[in-house]
């Protein structure tokens, strides 16, 4: 397999645990450090003047502190105070130390460092990359290793996977026409060695990086870039992310409220051997539970596969893995795209044409009741709304006639009172013609009587 290396192009001595090296090995059949080559470390070492540059990889006991250097002149240098010609790099199981034109002489480290550690001269320190494959297809899960080598032997240090950085990314290339055009960037899922997701072994010198290629189909470049404080290496490869070799629905059953639900795949044999493929998958019920079924396809490119278990009405959801093999003969692994689907109850049968009959007399039967209501509603409204105008009108008339008598009354009694102020006059003048002579008296009187009828017309008139 093709290997990008990443040279620091300098001598360096290898600190390392010599046991560790004794069973791996790169793609590249990379030898290993073996114990009779080794020699065992006593915390004291000497360098010779040959050396332009040394490369320190130390093994500490995990969760020490940074070992201190002490040079042969006797001067200290710790990870956080020391020249501008070293630089460290610094986990919680070692040290990564780089020194430019190291003094020649007996040198000596102090820490807790891990028993058993040897030392090996060794002409450079790489980084291998392990290139993208293609075809590479969407939604494929797919592992990509990476390895710090010395001499084309894998440095196997427990706790590199906490002094060496990786950050990858997918940049589209913006290729017309290509699903991924403006997309992106992707970060992918940095390399790790210690044993989780698909790392298979933890501080074997192995870096794994698992990766979900869950991205627009088109062409990418695939961006590595490994770092800490010693060195600063890029890596990158122009691949192309191709559309999923297959297709999955869900297939509705032919009368809705059957459990006959199946899921209809599809397989591109241009690009993966149909009878190859195996598909685990689950569905996951209304409840939450999810059952497990499988299947291996025959020669046929489509398949109905039944999805069991579809009992309860309710939502469910089916997922899994899809494993085949390309006509180049590599193995690949496939998340099938999560398919959702709602099994609900069947609509209520419909009604025969008695039914139908009894249906349209009720509402016949209705609709006459309601009409009956309302003309008996109108009825009774007229019937209130004419009492309450006749009440209207008949307070109104007694009222007015009250008015009307309330006024003659008080005509009358004025009436009265004049005529009796009237009375009162005339008899006080009789009093007084009784005093004069009878002629007087009988002008008098007669005046009083002339003078009397005309006020007796004057009231006729008024009344």
């Amino acid at each position: 397999m093709f290997k990008r290396n990443f040279s620091t192009g300098c001598s360096a001595l290898l600190l390392t645990q010599a046991l560790i090296f004794s069973d791996v090995v790169s793609a590249e059949s990379e030898p290993s450090v073996s114990p009779a080559n080794a020699i065992e470390l006593q915390h004291t070492f000497r360098l010779d003047h040959m050396l332009d540059k040394v490369i320190f990889v130390v093994k500490r006991n995990y969760g020490s502190t940074a070992v201190i250097l002490i040079l042969p002149d006797g001067t200290k240098w710790f990870e956080d105070k020391h020249p501008d010609n070293v630089k460290w790099a610094t986990g919680p199981t070692g040290d990564l130390i780089e020194i430019t034109s190291p003094p020649n002489g007996p040198w000596q480290l102090i820490g807790d460092i891990a028993d058993g550690s040897s030392l090996e001269k060794i002409s450079s320190l790489d980084v291998n990359v392990e290139p993208l494959p293609q075809p590479l297809y969407q939604n494929e899960v797919i592992a990509i290793n990476a390895h710090l080598v010395g001499d084309n032997k894998l440095v196997n240090i427990p706790g590199m996977d906490y002094i060496v950085n990786w950050n990858g990314k997918f940049l589209s290339q913006n290729t017309a026409g290509d699903d991924n055009l403006g997309a992106g960037p992707y970060i992918v899922n940095r390399y790790i060695d210690n044993g989780t997701e698909q790392d298979k072994k933890p501080s074997d010198g192995v870096f794994t990086s698992t990766m979900d290629l869950i991205y627009p189909w088109g062409n990418y470049e695939f961006e590595l870039k490994a770092s800490n404080a010693i060195f600063d290496r890029l890596f990158n490869q122009k691949f192309r992310l191709s559309k999923m070799p297959l297709t999955a629905e869900i297939i509705e059953p032919e009368k809705a409220g059957e459990n006959d639900w199946k899921l209809k795949i599809t397989v591109d044999d241009g690009e993966i051997k149909v009878i190859d493929t195996y598909f685990q998958m689950n569905v996951m019920l209304p409840n939450g539970f999810s059952i497990p079924f499988n299947k291996q396809l025959d020669n046929d490119k489509s398949i109905l596969i039944p999805i069991p278990d579809i009992k309860n009405y309710g939502n469910y959801k089916v997922d899994g893995l899809v494993a085949s093999t390309t006509y180049d003969g590599r193995q690949i692994k496939l998340k099938l795209p999560e398919l959702y689907f709602s099994h609900e109850a069947p609509p209520p049968p419909k009604p025969s044409a008695e039914e139908l009959a009894m249906i349209a007399e009720h509402k016949a039967e209705q609709k006459a009741a309601l009409e009956a209501k309302a003309q008996t509603d109108k009825a009774i409204t007229i019937v209130i709304a004419v009492n309450i105008v006749i009440l209207v009108l008949g307070l109104l008339f007694f009222g007015v006639r009250k008015l009307l008598k309330s006024r003659a009354a008080k005509k009358a009694l004025a009436a009265e009172t004049e005529a009796a102020n009237i009375e009162q006059t005339k008899s006080e003048t009789k009093e007084k013609q009784t005093e004069k002579s009878p002629d007087e008296t009988k002008d008098t009187e007669t005046k009083d009587s002339a003078d009397t009828d005309s006020e007796a017309e004057d009231k006729a008139n008024v009344a």
